[in-house]
């Protein structure tokens, strides 16, 4: 969508959300005060400290629907793609509002494949930025109302790697998707789900603890990369590329409706994603363990200058820091797209960069 219709004025702060709920508490609409990022629904605290991993059940909910987005619905052809959830620290970020889509983000929000953003996440993984990664299959022509996704297996978090991002396209759509992430089938590049979802919280007694439960809703997004303003696919790329965005009221009617209540516009929830605490395992703590484990197998990224051009360039603790430790070791690394990833080599390479 180009930057002329984005710029369209914002007619309704939408505060209630209706035909799928009755009502919201507003101490739970979190998601309008950050971007439609989410919309909190209800959590519950466990009494499991942060400093055990744990593992994570996630589910995705369908509320994209004829009834609750009438205008121009597919409903011979909707679907969602696969959704890729991460967990992860604060260095990295798969997407966010006002970011640029990197090239894994651009596809699954233009074609629904994952390919390209499991590669980057992996990557993500040597820098200990990442901790686990899982891929839930897509829903099926047509999507059903009220219909449930999950991975196989379920997501691991630990106290460095507390945050939730995942991501499914639209389909058919221009470059549409749904945040935690989840494209939008068919669309432009339109996709749907939450990024950096932290799933501790502090209880009363000053605990830092795991979330037992916690149930969102998330929304429409698009992801600044291909023109289109309906359903369908083939469209002409955005040139150039435009800052991720929220469907709001006053900038694409697809995603609009009005309230059956008193006429006003609304932004209604494409899903629900629920994450549900499944205690500890073995597969988390080995996750957990390997990502701190140091030196020998820990790989990163990192920019340098090659005929006096810079470069990027994958590393080894061994093998590059090692060699001039002094001035390697406080280097800041890097993401695939050449971003800093606010971690520094001796972060990553404590034995090697010891003293140093």
């Amino acid at each position: 969508m180009s930057s002329q219709q984005r710029s369209i004025p914002f007619l309704l702060r939408v505060s209630a959300i209706l035909l799928v709920v009755s009502s919201l508490d507003q101490s739970s609409a979190r998601s309008l005060e950050k971007n439609f990022n989410y919309d909190e629904i209800e959590s519950s605290l466990s009494s499991t400290v942060v400093n055990q991993p744990v593992v994570y059940d996630a589910t995705f909910t369908n509320l994209w629907t004829e009834t609750n987005h009438p205008n121009s619905y597919p409903s011979s052809s909707a679907h969602w793609s696969p959704m890729v959830y991460a967990s992860h620290s604060d260095s990295y970020r798969m997407w966010c509002d006002g970011c640029f889509a990197t090239d894994g983000v651009e596809l699954i929000a233009e074609t629904g494949a994952t390919s390209i953003l499991v590669n980057e996440i992996s990557s993500e993984q040597d820098t200990n930025a990442v901790l686990d990664q899982q891929t839930a299959p897509g829903s099926g022509t047509p999507v059903r109302d009220g219909q449930e996704v999950s991975p196989s297996g379920g997501v691991c978090v630990d106290k460095e790697h507390p945050l939730i991002s995942s991501i499914s396209m639209i389909a058919p759509s221009p470059d549409w998707f749904s945040g935690s992430i989840s494209m939008i089938a068919p669309s432009p590049d339109w996709f749907s789900g939450l990024y950096n979802l932290r799933l501790w919280e502090t209880n009363s007694s000053g605990e830092n603890v795991w979330y037992e439960k916690f149930e969102a809703f998330v929304y429409a997004w698009d992801a600044g990369t291909e023109e289109g303003d309906s359903y369908s696919l083939g469209n002409s790329p955005t040139d150039p590329k435009e800052g991720m965005f929220p469907y709001v009221v006053g900038n694409n009617e697809v995603f609009v409706s009005e309230n059956s209540s008193d006429g006003n516009l609304q932004v209604l929830p494409v899903g629900i994603l629920t994450f549900e605490l499944q205690g500890q395992s073995q597969e988390c703590n080995s996750l957990s363990m390997s990502s701190s484990v140091a030196d020998t197998a820990r790989r990163f990224i990192i920019r340098v200058r090659k005929r006096g051009m810079p470069k990027l360039r994958r590393a080894k603790c061994r093998k590059w820091a090692a060699k001039r430790p002094s001035n390697r070791c406080r280097k800041m690394t890097r993401h695939l797209n050449g971003t800093v990833t606010g971690i520094r080599v001796r972060e990553l390479c404590p034995m090697t960069c010891m003293s140093k």
